[in-house]
C-alpha cells in the first residue's frame, strides 16, 4: 500500500467528526486513568528510565538470552520454534494440528494477526476451532520470555484468555524475538508499565506465568507446549543500531492514543497490523512490505508519542530517520523528489522567493501542494509581506 493507498483509505473509513469526537473523551478518559494508575509508583519516571534500560541491556543481549531460553528448556515438555517468518510459524502450527487431530483456536492480539493477515492460515488448511465444547490448540500470545528462569509471561486482561489456555489439549504461544529479558525480577515493572498505561489499571487481572524447568512428570501439565519465537524482520531492525530501540515497546498502545493522525484517520487506513507511530516504525519490516514504508509521513512530528511513552521511545526522531531512509532508498515517488527539488531550489534565494509577491506565491503554494494538503482543511493565505520585509521595515523604523 503506497501513500496514495492510504489517503484514499482515509476518504474511505473516514472518521466523522461525531466519532472524533466520542473516541477523544474517550482517550481522555483512559488517560485519566492513566495518571492516577502512575500514582501508584513512589517515583513513575524513575522505574520508566530502569524499564528502559533494563529492555535496552536485553535487545543488546537478544542472540545470548535467545540460546539461554531454548538451552535451558531441553528435556522439558516445552518446546522452542523458530521461525524466520509467518510462513514458517503457520507451517509449524499446521503440522502439530495434523499430528494431533486438533483445530487451532487463535487469539486477537497482534502477533497472532502478524501470521493470519490475509487469512494466511487458510493456504495451510489449518483447522480453526469454533467453540470450545471440544479439544483444541489454543494458539495465544507470550507477552515475555525470561531467559535466567526459563519462563513465559502472558499478561491478559480478561477472563476469556485464562479460560481458553485453561481448556486447551496443546498450548501454542507466539512472540517476536524482542520479547526476551534477562531476568524475572524484571517482569513486575515491566507488567506494571503495561497494564498502567494500556488499562489505566496498576496491574493485569490476569498473569499466567508457565516455567519449563519445573516442568515433570509430577505437574499438571500432561501435554507438550510450544513456544515459537518469530523473526518476521525483528532481526532486521535489531541490526539498525539508529532504530533498534524501537524494540523497547511494551505495546501498552499509548503512543496510538495520544497520535492526532491516528485518532484523525482511524486504524483501518493504515493497511498493516500494527498501526499508530509505532506501525508507521516497524509495518515495513514485518510485513516484508516497502510500500508501507511511507506510513512514516503519516506523522506530524509533534513529539506527543514520546511525552507518554513508558519505555522513553524517541519515537518522532525515528520517524524522521524512517523518511530519511525511505528517501535513500527511493521509496518516495520521482513527483515528489522534483517537487521537494524545485521547492529546495526556490527557498534557497531570497530574491526567488519574494518574486511575484503574495499573490503569486500563494498560487504557486497551491498548486505544488494541493493533494498533500488535501481537502479536509483550508489552504493557509499567503501573507502580504515577507518575514524579511517586515524585519528591514522594522529595522529601518528602530534606526
Amino acid at each position: 500500500m503506497k501513500r496514495q493507498d492510504f489517503t484514499n483509505k482515509v476518504d474511505q473509513y473516514l472518521v466523522d467528526p461525531e466519532n472524533i469526537k466520542k473516541q477523544a473523551q474517550k482517550n481522555n478518559k483512559l488517560n485519566r486513568q492513566v495518571d492516577l494508575a502512575r500514582t501508584f509508583f513512589d517515583k513513575y519516571d524513575l522505574a520508566s528510565q530502569r524499564a528502559s534500560y533494563l529492555k535496552n541491556k536485553a535487545l543488546e543481549n537478544t542472540d545470548k538470552l535467545l540460546s539461554n531460553f531454548e538451552f535451558d528448556l531441553n528435556n522439558t515438555k516445552v518446546k522452542v520454534i523458530w521461525a524466520t517468518d509467518a510462513a514458517d510459524a503457520l507451517q509449524e502450527i499446521s503440522t502439530i494440528s495434523n499430528q494431533q487431530h486438533l483445530p487451532v483456536y487463535f487469539d486477537d492480539s497482534n502477533i497472532i494477526k502478524e501470521l493470519d493477515k490475509d487469512a494466511q492460515s487458510a493456504k495451510y488448511n489449518i483447522n480453526k476451532a469454533t467453540d470450545f465444547k471440544n479439544s483444541f490448540i489454543a494458539l495465544t500470545k507470550a507477552d515475555f520470555i525470561v531467559a535466567d528462569s526459563s519462563s513465559i509471561v502472558c499478561l491478559n486482561h480478561e477472563n476469556k484468555v485464562k479460560q481458553i489456555q485453561g481448556n486447551a489439549i496443546i498450548q501454542i504461544f507466539v512472540c517476536g524475538i524482542d520479547a526476551v529479558i534477562q531476568s524475572f525480577n524484571d517482569v513486575e515493572l515491566l507488567a506494571a508499565l503495561q497494564s498502567t498505561n494500556k488499562f489505566g489499571e496498576p496491574i493485569h487481572a490476569n498473569i499466567s506465568i508457565y516455567n519449563g524447568n519445573k516442568l515433570n512428570e509430577d505437574d499438571a501439565l500432561k501435554e507438550e507446549l510450544y513456544v515459537i519465537l518469530l523473526d518476521n524482520g525483528r532481526s532486521q531492525i535489531l541490526a539498525d543500531h539508529e532504530q533498534r530501540a524501537i524494540l523497547n515497546c511494551i505495546h501498552c498502545n499509548a503512543c496510538s492514543r495520544s497520535c492526532p493522525v491516528t485518532l484523525f484517520s482511524g486504524e483501518k487506513a493504515y493497511g498493516s497490523v500494527y498501526t499508530g507511530p509505532y506501525g508507521s516504525l516497524v509495518s515495513h519490516h514485518i510485513e516484508n512490505n516497502s510500500d508501507l514504508t511511507h506510513l512514516a509521513f503519516a506523522s506530524t512530528l509533534c513529539s506527543k508519542c514520546n511525552e507518554v511513552c513508558p519505555m522513553n521511545i524517541d519515537i518522532s526522531s525515528f520517524l524522521t530517520y524512517s523518511r530519511r531512509n525511505a528517501v535513500r532508498n527511493k521509496h518516495v515517488s520521482k513527483t515528489e523528489n522534483l517537487t521537494i527539488y524545485f521547492w529546495k531550489n526556490a527557498v534557497m534565494k531570497r530574491s526567488n522567493m519574494d518574486k511575484g509577491g503574495a499573490k503569486v506565491k500563494g498560487f504557486m503554494f497551491k498548486q505544488v501542494l494541493r493533494k498533500a494538503w488535501g481537502n479536509k482543511r483550508e489552504m493557509p493565505a499567503m501573507a502580504p509581506k515577507s518575514f524579511n520585509q517586515l524585519w528591514r521595515e522594522r529595522k529601518d523604523f528602530g534606526g
